[in-house]
């Protein structure tokens, strides 16, 4: 068998030689440490020279067969094959790809990404902490939700790298992920009655109209933040969602566009106590003017209002185990309207969601009433009996 040969140029640079015999000829291949060189060896002799040189062609970003990794990949597919995003969802992209894809799998080539690589990869997103919006660990893990977008990243990565031809199948098909449903609903903070009254009661009079909007339309707060005068329906009792705010890179600027999915785009039906607080806001307005504006004009921002008006709301109205994020009103508006007979289906509709099982999963018997009401109806079921059901002990 073959050893590497050491060779010194003029200019001091040192290299090893391998050569041995392809289809009954001889030739020779070079590298640059003898690491490599004997890396290489040890493939001639497991592998055979046509696919040793057939490995090494994938490793050489000259050859046509090369296989690049996958943070050079992940490059260029962001910039090349990833088409329709915008710079925010970039953005999120990058920052998804920046916390554990690219610094545990980015100096992989593509064909060395395999199931047990994959496996490995949902094993760290699992055992990483969740972070807050300043980057600092907040407590637990990273949600199934969280997890599945991570790992459907990679998996959009390698489609494309199948399509063009890098590799020939995706590892990532039919992985096993955590399950969303059951933490999903436990991130969710449904309010109770008293509980909105108490947080509506703290609110400063002139904060007010957004908050019972929110409560009242399930909206998104990108969503209803984008609303302009021209969306908004008096007579009818109607709004129509057709834009929302995006998302900008550090740095930019956010901008409107369309609704976070087709089925986002929708006409939602108000509560007359919604049409008499929008009247002061829409009525004598421009139509393009937004219907919820910032104290000194123009777009409201969500982390101001959130430390501003709506967390110092939630702890004088002692609503603080754990305290709602604004995204709750989203959640406790769809637990209302199941709590008051409400189809799955007609939740689904009011609140954009593009697939009904999210609205399955996330919003069904949630409500301390709700579930009070099943109890009831279960103990009303066993109370029909011709004789009363006996329960035995031991």
């Amino acid at each position: 068998m073959p050893k590497p040969e050491r060779r010194v140029a003029k200019n001091g640079n040192v290299s090893w030689f391998v050569r041995f015999r392809l289809n009954n000829r001889q030739t020779s291949e070079v590298f640059t440490t003898k690491a490599l060189a004997d890396d290489f060896i040890l493939k001639l002799r497991a592998n055979g020279a046509k696919a040793a040189v057939g490995e090494r062609a994938k490793r050489d970003a000259a050859s046509a067969d090369y296989v690049p990794t996958l943070r050079e990949w992940y490059a260029y597919a962001m910039d090349t094959l990833k088409t329709g995003i915008t710079e925010g969802t970039r953005s999120d992209y990058d920052k998804i790809a920046n916390r554990v894809m690219l610094p545990m799998l980015g100096d992989l080539p593509l064909d060395q990404i395999d199931r047990a690589v994959d496996a490995q990869f949902i094993r760290a997103l699992e055992s990483s902490p969740r972070l807050n919006n300043r980057g600092n660990p907040s407590g637990g893990f990273l949600s199934p939700k969280t997890i599945r977008q991570h790992h459907g990243l990679l998996s959009d990565l390698l489609n494309m790298a199948v399509l063009e031809e890098k590799i020939q199948s995706n590892p990532c098909r039919g992985a096993r992920l955590p399950r969303m449903g059951e933490q999903n609903a436990d991130e969710a903070r449904f309010l109770t009655h008293p509980e909105w009254a108490a947080i509506y009661k703290a609110l400063p009079e002139s904060k007010r109209a957004l908050p019972l909007f929110l409560v009242g339309t399930g909206l998104r707060w990108s969503e209803a933040t984008a609303l302009e005068v021209r969306h908004v329906d008096l007579d009818r009792g109607e709004v129509r969602v057709v834009q929302a705010w995006k998302k900008a890179r550090k740095g930019g600027t956010r901008t409107l566009g369309p609704p976070k999915s087709a089925k986002s785009r929708r006409s939602v039906m108000l509560a007359g106590q919604i049409v008499e607080a929008l009247r002061p806001l829409v009525e004598g307005q421009p139509p393009d003017a937004l219907v919820f504006q910032a104290a000194r004009g123009g777009a409201i921002w969500g982390s101001s209002y959130h430390y501003r008006v709506w967390g110092p709301a939630c702890v004088a109205a002692g609503v603080i185990n754990p305290r709602p994020r604004i995204h709750d009103l989203r959640h406790t508006h769809a637990s209302w309207l199941l709590e008051q007979g409400v189809t799955i289906e007609q939740v689904q509709d009011q609140l954009g969601h593009e697939h009904l099982e999210t609205t399955r999963k996330v919003y069904g018997s949630l409500q301390p009433s709700m579930r009070a009401a099943l109890q009831a109806a279960s103990t009303a079921a066993l109370d029909w009996q011709p004789e009363p059901l006996q329960i035995e002990q031991g």
